[in-house]
Order: C-alpha cells, then structure tokens, then sequence
C-alpha cells in the first residue's frame, strides 16, 4: 500500500501542467460481502475494509459532451481491499477508471453518481487442494465494476471537499475459468477531496458544439476469446473453449451522443459441443459440426457516446439456434472505443439473463464519413 501511495504523491504534480481543474481523493472505505448464491454464505465473515485513492479531473463545459453531460468528472483510482475473510477471499488490488455525473447542485452540495470499471487482482481464488471454499472466482484477475452514489459538500474558499458515497462491488472473471459466480460487496466510504490547481478557464461555444446533421453509419464488428462455460465438479476446465462473434449492424445517428440500430449476429461457441451430466461429473460430447453450434439472431440496441467511448447495450434473438433452444435470446452490454474515427476496440459481455457466455474481445469498423 505504500508504494501505490508514492506513486499517486509522485505523479499529482504533473497535473498541474494541464488546463483542466484536477482533484486528488482519498476514502476508507467499508462493507460487506453479500452472498447471492446458494453456498456462498460462508464466505462472508467479518466487514472489508480498504483505502481508495484517485485522481480525477474537470474539463468545464468546453466541448460538446461536456455541455451535453454536464461537465462530468472523469478520472483514474487504484483501491486496496481486505475482503473480510482472508484465508479464503484474500485481498483485492484493483486498478479502474471512472465517470461521475451530476445529477443535482445546490451551492456547496452535489449529488453525484459514479461508474467505475477495470481489472483486480485478488490474493486467493478457488483451488481443490488449498482453497476449496472459494467457490465464487477461479482466476486471481477479474474484472473490477462498481457504481457509486454521492454526496459532495465543498468548503467554503478551501480547496476541500468532503465525500460520502455507498454503492455495490462486482467482481467476475467473465466466464473465463469456473468458477466464476461472482463476488458482490455492499460498500460505503467517507473521503476528502482536494483541488490541486487553479485555472482561468472559458467555456469555448464553436461549431464543433453543434448537433451533427442526421446520419447513417454500418459498422462490422469480430471478436475472439476462450472461456469456460461448464464445470466439472469441484473444479471447471480451466477455459480453453473457442468463443467467437461476428455482427454487421446498421445505426441511426441522432445525436452526436446517442445511436439507435440493429445488427445481424453469428456466434461460434465451442463449449456447446458438450453436455453436462451431473450424475458422473462430466462432460459429453452431443455435437460433431460446427454448424451444429453456431447460432445466429438479430439483436437492436442503443450506443452513448461520450467523446471516443461509448457504452454499448442491446438485446436479441435468435433465428438459427439447433442447440439449447430454451436460451432463446441474448444481451450484450459493455464499452466501445474508438481508436480513431473509423476503427474501434470492443470489450462487452454476452449474455443470457444474468449467465454470462464470454466476453466479445475484438475490433471494429464504422463505415461512415
């Protein structure tokens, strides 16, 4: 925890080169382990505990999305956890990004709500021999998310602010390895802001601010990844299944931050070559071709945009689907972006209900002007 400290006092002073409004925060923070499966009670123990330190910074309202957003804070935070149960949760070093909007100002007050994403490392994760009873992750990296909500109170002609936040932890390793039932925790912290530069700052209306003319936009999409769907009790395979989606999708652009559209879907998922039979503990092969596997369906849904990022969420069904024909529709939700204007970097979750299949890791293309 030291050295995280070090580097975060190091680099603070680097910020003040810049034209934005920058703030450091530190919280401690507090909560709990919430099971939400059968089995996974035992887990909770005693309160987490942990530090959180971030940097985070305010453009104003000078571009476009920030008007549109209301100048919403964007930043960066490392996290350090003791989960409450460390012979069989260990520790949790997280690593994440973060957008904050504001939902309601009254002079010194601010209502606020935070959206963190990134990557954790935790200390312990299942294993038969020496860890048995982690039965919610069985990878020591996972995806980090958490959604906060705030309450800021500025100081008069200080530099502080004082922070009070709650909010829910989530960490998954996307189906990566079984297990993989998820870990949530209930959170709250108590923190202090501090403003680490003063600027004279004007908000720039040009025409880049305008609403852009109506227009269409086709983009191709691929993606590939192994993950593990089935386990084999106690332990999963360890992935290594081929998971791959293609789409081409057509979008309306009506607004510089918002697209609605619709996309025609392939999906190659080799974990549906097997059965599960719980009665031996393993898996069965029922499918021979890969034509037998792949599915396909038609999926409509919603791009937010925020300046290269955008959050990607949608929902489909199937049309070709000669496996598993309960699991009759599908979601995808995650994050977009845009490396340049016409090529983009895809990172969401495809789904059905709350079981999550794997993660589309792939790139794009937009075609538009």
């Amino acid at each position: 925890m030291k050295r995280f400290l070090i580097i975060f006092l190091v680099f603070s002073p680097i910020v003040l080169l810049s034209q934005k409004l920058y703030n450091s925060e530190i919280r401690l923070n507090s909560g709990f382990v919430a099971p939400h499966r059968i089995g996974m009670a035992g887990l909770a123990q005693k309160p987490a505990y942990g530090i959180d330190l971030c940097l985070y910074f305010d453009h104003g309202k000078d571009s476009f999305y920030d008007i549109k957003y209301n100048s919403p804070y964007t930043g960066y935070g490392i996290m350090w956890q003791n989960l409450g149960n460390p012979e069989v949760l260990g520790q949790s070093f997280a690593a994440y990004s973060f957008m904050e909007f504001k939902f309601f100002q009254r002079r010194k007050l601010m209502f606020t709500t935070r959206i963190n994403g990134g990557l954790t490392y935790l200390t312990k994760a299942y294993n038969k021999i020496d860890n048995p009873t982690h039965i919610a992750l069985g990878t020591n990296v996972n995806f980090f998310f958490k959604l906060d909500l705030g309450l800021f109170y500025k100081m008069p002609n200080q530099p502080f602010t004082m922070r009070f936040s709650g909010g829910i932890i989530h960490f998954s390793n996307g189906s990566v390895k079984k297990p993989n039932l998820g870990l949530n925790q209930i959170n709250f912290s108590l923190g202090m802001a501090y403003q680490l530069n003063q600027i004279d700052r004007q908000e720039i209306l040009s025409k880049g601010n305008e609403e852009p003319e109506k227009r269409n936009e086709f983009t191709i999409m691929a993606t590939l990844v192994t993950a593990d769907e089935y386990t084999v009790q106690p332990d999963g395979r360890g992935g290594g299944f081929l998971c791959s989606t293609g789409a081409v999708a057509y979008n309306y652009i009506y607004s510089k931050i918002g697209k609605i559209g619709v996309s025609a879907d392939v999906f190659y998922n080799e974990n549906l070559y097997y059965w599960y039979d719980g009665r031996w503990d393993t898996l069965v092969k029922v499918n021979e071709k890969p034509s037998e596997i792949i599915r396909a369906g038609v999926s409509i849904g919603h791009e937010l945009v925020y300046k290269r990022i955008s959050l990607i969420s949608s929902i489909g069904f199937y049309y070709y689907n000669q496996v598993k024909p309960q699991d009759f529709m599908y979601s995808r939700f995650g994050l977009r972006y845009y490396v340049f204007n016409n090529f983009f970097i895809n990172a969401t979750i495809k789904a059905y209900g709350f079981k999550a299949h794997y993660i589309e890791s792939g790139i794009g293309f937009s075609l538009r002007k």
